[in-house]
């Protein structure tokens, strides 16, 4: 079982704090769970003295407010009892709790803004903002937040309390719901943003908030409904590209990076949603402004790859003296030609993957083939392998005829709400494949041309051309636990990371999990012939 006092001890680690104690009194199972209240809140972040022992997250939150609260008073101007110095604290403490799952104050901090939002109004916030930065907390996408709450005058001074306390930002994956985007997402503003490490380094990942996917009609893709009805400005997307480097990435963020993977839910390549020149501002701001960059990753659909287009980023290349590669990723999901453009209507043939390919080769650009291990409620478990296998001689054989570099992303299963996949999981008419058998089959094929990524993260627990070993120890680790809120008991259970397998509550290792919803993961277990889904929000 989880223990929501271990992720206590560790941001209490985190941030240097000493400590006695964290273990809760006992039979209070939710003491690290209870929201605040807003004027509870206030007393907890202007404590000046840590606690004896955390017991509660209460105790947590007037702990970590201690140790960095006079800090952020040479931030706001040194008044450490104004709005503005309780709601930059009340961020900074929702930071260090970002990357458990067990430990927020999300809900209470935006209660506090609607509570004092017209304080905040007199010291220079608007209308806009406050809405802005509630969007921004619900999501816990904290980096987008304290640029809103630090575009108040003092930019420099967050950054020098960052370096100061040797505190990053969350790389927490920003949670997005539909019904947010329609209503608030600004159009100069991307709709996802975060960075991540693998093996090569820090990694920027970027979604572009643009115009929908024109083709919109593939089976278990919900990605339209988080894009604008209508086409967004060119001016718009540079926008969005000058507000990552401009005003979301701090201090030397930017030197580090080795990859960047660029999106807009469609297709980077199709003009009508994305113009060339936003695609090329984004790619000269890497070029110029990143020493480190290896790679830039571009998801475009494959009728929109032509000669022009690759040609013109080469040129691009050239100018800047780069030796950058390109990588173009590809949705391809199914090797079955029938089943991947009859039945889940993907409309990519085998001659046009292989025109692609050659495109690329021509180009020396790379490849990265988006697969998903049984995405059709009507194929078992052995047809999904027997897929893949040959989807893996089939890229093996045009990347020697090519010579273009070409990575399977194989990734197992996402079900997105609102879409078939889904409503096949929930009756029973679905069942995801076993990750345990998935990590032998990735190290039977270990031997391939081309390489094999497991998962929708580019992280260390993700690790290219994974094998069962070290899935097996990566979830002996313990690292990335999960926590389902069910009434008003909490329902804990140890999670695969990224896609490690591992023992649910029970002691089985029959684990799958399921990509669910937008920034929303479900993990399901099999109990008594039953699936039981225990959400959680981050991995």
């Amino acid at each position: 079982m989880h223990d929501p006092a271990r992720d206590a001890r560790k941001v209490l680690r985190k941030i240097g704090a000493s400590l006695v104690n964290t273990a809760p009194v006992a039979g209070d199972v939710d003491a690290f769970a209870d929201a605040i209240e807003p004027e509870r809140l206030d007393e907890l972040l202007g404590a000046v003295e840590a606690p004896v022992r955390v017991r509660t997250l209460s105790d947590l939150v007037v702990t970590i407010a201690a140790e960095i609260g006079p800090k952020v008073g040479k931030i706001t101007g040194g008044d450490t009892g104004n709005e503005l110095h309780m709601l930059l604290l009340g961020l900074f403490v929702e930071n260090e709790l970002a990357d458990s799952e067990t430990l927020t104050i999300e809900k209470s901090l935006r209660r506090w803004c609607r509570s004092n939002e017209r304080a905040l109004k007199e010291i220079g916030f608007e209308e806009a903002q406050l809405q802005q930065f509630a969007v921004a907390l619900s999501s816990r996408n904290i980096r987008e937040a304290i640029h809103i709450v630090s575009s108040n005058g003092f930019r420099s001074n967050v950054e020098e309390f960052l370096r100061e306390m040797d505190l990053g930002i969350t790389k927490r994956y920003p949670e997005i719901r539909p019904e947010h985007v329609k209503k608030f997402h600004s159009s100069d503003r991307p709709l996802q943003f975060w960075t991540d490490i693998d093996r090569d380094g820090p990694l920027l990942f970027v979604v572009y908030y643009s115009g929908a996917c024109t083709y919109k009609i593939c089976f278990g893709c919900a990605l339209p409904s988080l894009s604008s009805e209508t086409p967004i400005e060119s001016h718009r997307l540079i926008a969005q590209t000058d507000h990552v480097f401009d005003d979301l990435l701090f201090g030397k963020e930017k030197d580090g990076f080795s990859s960047v993977f660029l999106s807009n839910n469609g297709s980077l390549f199709d003009k009508p949603t994305f113009s060339a020149t936003a695609l090329h501002h984004a790619i000269s701001r890497c070029l110029g402004e990143m020493p480190k960059l290896k790679r830039i990753v571009l998801e475009t659909r494959a009728e929109f790859i032509d000669g022009a287009k690759l040609s013109a980023i080469n040129e691009l290349l050239s100018e800047y003296g780069s030796d950058v590669r390109i990588e173009i990723a590809l949705g391809v999901e199914i090797f079955d030609e029938k089943l991947r453009n009859k039945v889940t209507k993907k409309g990519l043939t085998n001659r046009g993957l292989q025109r692609c390919i050659d495109l690329l080769g021509q180009y020396d650009m790379d490849l990265r083939c988006y697969f998903m291990l049984k995405p059709h409620p009507s194929m078992s478990d052995q047809d999904a392998y027997d897929d893949i296998t040959g989807a893996l001689d089939l890229l093996d054989e045009m990347s020697e005829k090519s010579g273009t570099r070409i990575v399977m992303h194989l990734n197992p299963t996402y079900a997105a709400i609102g879409t078939e996949l889904e409503t096949a999981l929930a009756d029973g008419s679905y069942t995801p494949p076993r990750l345990e058998e998935l990590a032998t089959f990735v190290e039977e094929n270990d031997h391939r041309r081309t390489r094999i990524h497991i998962g929708l993260r580019q992280n260390m627990r993700n690790r290219i051309r994974p094998n069962l070993a070290h899935i097996q120890r990566a979830n002996r680790s313990g690292v990335g636990t999960c926590a389902h809120r069910r009434r008003r008991r909490r329902n804990s259970c140890p999670v695969i990371a990224g896609q490690r397998i591992g023992q649910d509550d029970i002691g089985q290792t029959d684990i799958a999990v399921v990509f669910h919803g937008h920034g929303i993961n479900h993990r399901y277990t099999r109990r008594k012939d039953r699936w039981r889904c225990n959400r959680f929000d981050h991995l």
